[in-house]
């Protein structure tokens, strides 16, 4: 909060917005609070509020004059009136309390009071006691803030408290899971002596004690969490104001500067250029509004009082961003003017280098070096424009000043998320806007902006365990220093916020052991968490904007008043992660043991722009030259040691020359010949993977080049070499770790203790629509694969420069994709179609020291996709993988992702058993130990043998049913042959768009297309005469007759559904089909049938039991070939000794199946010669009850267990009891043929009496 609003109230931590507290000290505005009425206060009849608000101030000054007149005892003479005033009544005197005894308890209980008494200073006199300051109360060493807090964490029934020295009184509420410190402060003694009759006011109606009580349900945490609500609507208009203020800025520097726009008009300086800087300027900006408004600007001394004074203070007024803000607000602005921006850069000067005659510090750092912008001329409404834009927002109709004091990093990073959606335009006039655009940086870099309560759930399992590993078992002091040699890193880190979380609670920890407490003060939780981000945290990211907000966040967390902003360039780095090298990538061995690079021949794999024949040539050269490595090109061995860079991190930076120094030294390291070397042969082995492949483009970059190079990358015999790596990885970004971080990866620490992040989530590939969705929208909403294509033809053919910008994206993005495809960074996640998420996470875990763990957030197929299955073997099997906890977006955790997108959080570190908590809504859901449960490698290859994934159930039953039935019955990819059990699909629409045609338009020679969505359980979608098969779509015989050559020789295929879903009524739909060609929608079985029954395995597929095991496994919208193969699917040899089963089932299949002439060959196939059955629902829903309750004892289920199973489709159970009047029939069906079944036994099937009436099962038939 800005002191000049509330002089003496300040929040920290909580929901209380300033805009709410100022309603509460305006009379007009609190009556349109919820819940501020006279009633809810508990007053008596017809006394209204502003009595009660001014009766208690009257009470309040009265009690505060005896005190000082008198000089009576603090908490009688004026601590209880003032309660007393609030309504409070505080008995007895003693502690209250475990370990954190505080003071009192309210008379009703509900609200605890802890009481700091004076102490006596060194000349005798009696002070108010710092909140804030550790002391030893008993046996606990802790301030009397820190002592209630601990108390609050402790008591579940108490979420609220106060506590008081007197001078200040502060409410806190519980915070056990945050590590930022959550109260409001209101200055009382300084309220009273300065008559603050509106503060009195806010402090009267927010901490009466008709507010506190009632803990969860109290209407200061209703407030609270209602304004916190608020706070998410002004976070959005800030996002809004920061967009404004740029175009503000950019419009008007264009418009003020001829010769500026002219350099954007001829091409010099891009739009985006412009764009950086002016964002730049905001950061400045909202910087310095952060700094002022929290008073960290004016340097203090030891005591905490200003070095500047008053006078000298507030001479600097004039020249601040307040005082800017101020103006701006009263003020439209002359366009002809330009004073304000001439103020602006005046005052950017004095806190670059300090300017001692106004008592500015000198602030230094990149962030206020001069830009493109210094010196260009701003006119005043511009300048106040984005001023405005910046330092006021719009909540539900009404202007209101930023709460610049409460910026935390979820606004900031709220800012970044917005910037990612916006691409910088030029129009006439000129005016300078921001789009947004479906091909903009966000949707090309996948970024999604995380929130803090998810960031300190995965915080709880991946960086705990290093804190205390820490410091477990060691002294205070080598504690402390454990704790600073921590190495926690987010290498896709956007704007800081993991960061940020992550210095903060390893601060917390270490003020804890400075302070010598449980619960250290806000003040030593900021020293510690300065000393964290200078020595712990480091960051990566491939866009400069992030690395630069990530900056300002990290300077905003840890800035100390008059203090420079401390250097960070070595900590956080532009690049992309994920293209680098690591020295064991680049070297082999010869055989006498010497090492030598080497360029792997698939780097040479041609991408867009290269020539097939010139790539394959340059592969075969690259091969014979790893196979006879020269002697001449051997590696030096002399690495780049990690003491200098470690010597550089401990440099101090508390004054503006060191600072100066340290980025000295730090240019020095990176700029020396050594590693400038080392630097270009890592960039270089990372070029030759994007490197051109043509005739006429500089000579390719073999392993005998890069290891002649690697001696003397300067070599004019190589120059156009030389330069094309420097292009090249000033294109991509190459980022190394272990030269980059030097530091870190030594082989002492070994890489990081923690890796943490949200990493994009998209697919690594070149996606045309969101590429033309910025070019040309037209052509990007073209739906049909083929038309689009050949409007992209056309666009490019008639337009060279967008032609050159699609060839050079394209290439682009394959570059990057045959590095990580191709380079082997990547063993486990690289293949197929992968996402960024999986290759994320594997570089998360190869970042990791062997004891160190790994948080990340992703798409719930980092755990349920088969793409990654080698990965979660790899983990599972050399017990490291901790922890999963799966969430569905449905409350909206991510606002801008589907409500029906599925993420994890998953925790990387040593661990025997896999903690699971699945289907989680919210943070609450996923802290619920009730709903979790633990799996073993032993449990998770039983489960899924092929690709390690892990079900999808919170349930411990299901888990237990499922390893029942696995143990049992196995997987059917573990019981038979690849060639013996297959899955086949075979047209794909969008690859034969051409070849299908309409009904209408079809030929004679033309098939119909089946389709998915045709066939339902036991059954195909057919015409009212329920014979023909309609189509919609037709292809030729030919295509059809190449995709599938079955369609020669069998009569009829086994198929399922593809496109499924577990919450759907039935998520296994199988059928038998005539001969036909199938699309992409159906899978369709190739079967060895005296191995695999095709009527067995229909009733299997259809079974309730098998769909009950599915839906355990099934993560997205695909009944995918691997989880089908892991299916615990029973085989003709399982069924081998229990000869009643297939008289059984057959017949049963038979009737349900064949209802159409087009089947008769199945109905031969069988044995059956007679026509088709009658449809008639009433007996197939006995048919299939029957074989459900067969299948449910073939698998071993208990009877309790088939009642709970049938639970948990509940749609079927939807329907059967609206239709049935309350009656879940279907169960019921079951469950009476599975207990006569059962009494019967497998053996004397042929006894049972079928319960299908009208005729015998199939007419009598049986095999």
């Amino acid at each position: 909060m800005t002191p000049t609003q509330l002089t003496n109230v300040r929040v920290h931590g909580l929901g209380l917005t300033d805009d709410f507290l100022l309603n509460l000290s305006d009379r007009a505005q609190t009556a349109k609070v919820d819940g501020a009425t006279p009633a809810s206060y508990d007053l008596p009849p017809k006394v209204a509020l502003e009595e009660a608000v001014l009766e208690a101030w009257d009470d309040a000054r009265k009690a505060w004059a005896r005190y000082q007149q008198h000089h009576t005892d603090a908490w009688s003479g004026w601590v209880r009136p003032l309660l007393k005033a609030l309504d409070y009544a505080f008995p007895g005197g003693g502690a209250v309390g475990g370990r954190y005894a505080v003071s009192r308890l309210s008379e009703t209980g509900d609200v605890p009071l802890h009481y700091a008494p004076p102490v006596v200073d060194a000349a005798g006199h009696a002070q108010p006691a710092d909140l804030d300051r550790v002391t030893l109360h008993g046996t606990l060493r802790a301030s009397p803030h820190g002592v209630m807090q601990g108390y609050l964490n402790a008591t579940p029934e108490h979420l609220w408290g106060l506590v008081t020295n007197g001078e200040v009184l502060r409410v806190l509420r519980d915070n056990a899971q945050v590590t930022r410190p959550a109260y409001a402060e209101f200055n009382i003694g300084e309220m009273l002596r300065a008559e603050d009759a509106r503060a009195f006011r806010v402090l009267w109606l927010l901490l009466h004690r008709s507010r506190l009580k009632g803990g969860k349900d109290s209407v200061l945490e209703t407030w609270n969490a209602a304004a916190s609500s608020e706070g998410v609507k002004a976070r959005d208009s800030l996002r809004d104001g920061v967009k404004r203020a740029i175009e503000h800025l950019a419009t008007g520097y264009l418009k003020g500067n001829p010769a500026l726009y002219e350099r954007v008009r001829s091409g010099e300086l891009t739009p985006t250029t412009l764009y950086r800087a002016c964002l730049n300027m905001v950061y400045q900006l909202v910087f310095l509004f952060v700094t002022e408004d929290r008073d960290l600007l004016f340097a203090r001394d030891d005591q905490g009082d200003y070095v500047p004074d008053a006078t000298t203070r507030e001479r600097a007024n004039y020249y601040l961003t307040r005082a800017m803000r101020s103006k701006a607000a009263e003020l439209r602005g002359n366009p002809l003017h330009t004073d304000a921006h001439a103020g602006w850069e005046r005052l950017l000067a004095y806190v670059r280098t300090g300017f001692p005659l106004l008592g500015l510090p000198a602030l230094g750092s990149h962030l206020f070096q001069p830009n493109d912008l210094l010196g260009q001329q701003l006119d005043n409404r511009s300048f106040y424009e984005a001023l405005r834009a910046l330092s006021e927002i719009t909540v539900d109709g009404a202007r209101r000043p930023v709460n610049y004091a409460g910026l935390d990093s979820e606004e900031l990073g709220s800012i970044y998320e917005s910037l990612l959606e916006l691409v910088p335009r030029i129009q006439p006039g000129p005016r300078f806007e921001l789009q947004t655009l479906a091909g903009n940086e966000r949707k090309t870099t996948g970024s999604y902006y995380t929130p803090t309560s998810l960031i300190n759930l995965l915080l709880d399992s991946a960086l705990d365990p290093v804190i205390e590993d820490a410091v477990n078992g060691k002294t205070r002091d080598d504690a402390i220093a454990a704790l600073k040699n921590l190495k926690v890193i987010d290498p896709a880190c956007g704007s800081g916020h993991f960061l940020i979380a992550a210095a903060r609670r390893i601060g917390v920890k270490l003020a804890e052991l400075e302070e010598e407490t449980a619960q250290p003060s806000p003040a030593a939780q900021r020293r510690a968490t300065r000393a964290v981000i200078a020595h712990c945290i480091y960051g990566a990211d491939i866009n400069p904007l992030a690395v630069e907000l990530a900056k300002v966040a990290l300077w905003l967390e840890s800035q100390d008043a008059g203090k420079p902003l401390a250097f960070l360039d070595h900590r956080l780095r532009v690049g992309n992660s994920l293209l680098g090298t690591t020295p064991e990538l680049m070297l082999e061995y010869t055989k006498s043991g010497k090492p030598y690079f080497v360029v792997p021949d698939d780097a040479f794999t041609p991408i867009e722009g290269d020539e097939k024949k010139y790539a394959s040539a340059v592969k075969k050269k690259n091969k014979l030259e790893r196979g006879q490595p020269s002697l001449l090109t051997q590696v030096k061995q002399n690495a780049l040691t990690a003491e200098e860079f470690i010597e550089l991190g401990n440099m101090p930076d508390e004054t503006l020359e060191q600072v100066e120094a340290k980025e000295k030294r730090f240019n020095e390291l990176m700029n020396g010949v050594q590693r400038q070397n080392e630097l270009f042969t890592a960039n270089a082995w990372c070029a030759a993977f994007v490197w051109p492949k043509y005739e006429g483009a500089p000579a390719p970059l073999t392993t005998d080049v890069l290891n002649a190079m690697s001696f003397n990358p300067d070599d004019n015999d190589y120059s156009n070499i030389h330069a094309e790596v420097q292009k090249l990885a000033r294109q991509y970004r190459f980022l190394h770790p272990h030269l980059e971080f030097p530091d870190v990866f030594t082989a002492e620490q070994g890489g990081f203790d923690c890796v943490l992040g949200n990493p994009p989530w998209e697919r690594v590939q070149f996606e045309e629509q969101d590429f033309f969705a910025s070019i040309d929208s037209e052509v990007a909403k073209i739906a049909n694969q083929n038309e689009r294509k050949v409007a992209i033809d056309e666009l490019l053919k008639s337009n060279a420069k967008i032609e050159k910008l699609y060839k050079e994206t394209k290439r682009h993005s394959e570059g990057a994709r045959n590095f990580i495809t191709n380079s082997g960074k990547f063993p486990y996640t690289a293949f197929d179609k992968y996402n960024y998420y999986a290759i994320f996470t594997e570089l998360f875990f190869s970042m990791l020291n062997v004891k160190g763990y790994s948080g990340i957030i992703s798409k719930s197929g980092l755990i349920f996709d088969k793409l990654t299955s080698k990965f979660l073997e790899h983990l599972v099997f050399n017990d490291k993988l901790k922890y999963v906890l799966e969430f569905q977006n449905k409350s909206g955790i991510f606002p801008s992702v589907h409500r029906q997108e599925r993420f994890v959080l998953a925790t990387i570190g040593s661990s025997k058993n896999v903690a699971i908590n699945m289907n989680c809504l919210t943070v609450e859901d996923a802290r619920n130990l009730a709903n979790e449960i633990k799996l073993s490698y032993t449990d998770i290859k039983l489960l899924s043998p092929s690709t390690f994934n892990i079900p999808m159930t919170e349930e411990p039953r299901s888990l237990k049913i499922m390893g029942t039935v696995y143990s049992r019955i196995g997987a059917i990819s573990q019981k038979i042959a690849a060639g013996d059990f297959s899955i086949d699909r075979y047209i794909n629409v969008s690859d034969f768009s051409e070849s299908i045609s309409t009904s209408s338009s079809s030929s004679d020679d033309d098939l119909g297309l089946l389709e998915g969505k045709m066939i339902g359980q036991f059954t195909i979608m057919r015409s009212s005469n329920n014979q023909s098969i309609e189509t919609r779509n037709y292809i030729s015989s030919s295509i059809a007759h190449r995709r599938n050559p079955r369609l020669k020789t069998d009569s009829y295929f086994v198929v399922a559904r593809d496109i499924t879903n577990k919450a759907n009524e039935r998520s296994v739909i199988c059928s038998i089909i005539p001969n036909r060609i199938t699309d992409y929608t159906l899978r369709v079985f190739v079967l060895d049938k005296d191995k695999i029954d095709p009527v067995l395995l229909c009733a299997n597929l259809n079974s309730f039991i098998l769909d009950y095991i599915a839906r355990l496994k099934i993560g997205g919208t695909h009944l995918s070939n691997y989880i089908i193969e892991q299916l615990p699917i029973l085989t003709t040899y399982d069924l081998a000794s229990l000869a009643g089963v297939r008289q059984f089932i057959a017949p049963r299949v038979l009737e349900l199946t064949y209802t159409a002439h087009d089947l008769a060959g199945f109905a031969a196939d069988l044995g059956y010669a007679d026509g088709p059955f009658t449809w008639n629902d009433e007996r197939r829903f006995w048919l299939r009850a029957e074989l459900d309750a067969l299948y449910f004892i073939l698998y071993g289920i208990e009877r309790d267990d088939v009642a709970y199973i049938m639970d948990t489709f509940p749609i079927v159970r939807r329907k059967d009891e609206a239709a049935h009047g309350g009656v879940y029939r279907t169960k019921e069906a079951i469950l009476s043929v599975f207990d006569e079944l059962q009494q019967l036994g497998l053996e004397r099937l042929g006894e049972y009496s079928s319960k299908v009436q009208g005729g015998n099962v199939a007419g009598g038939w049986t095999p």
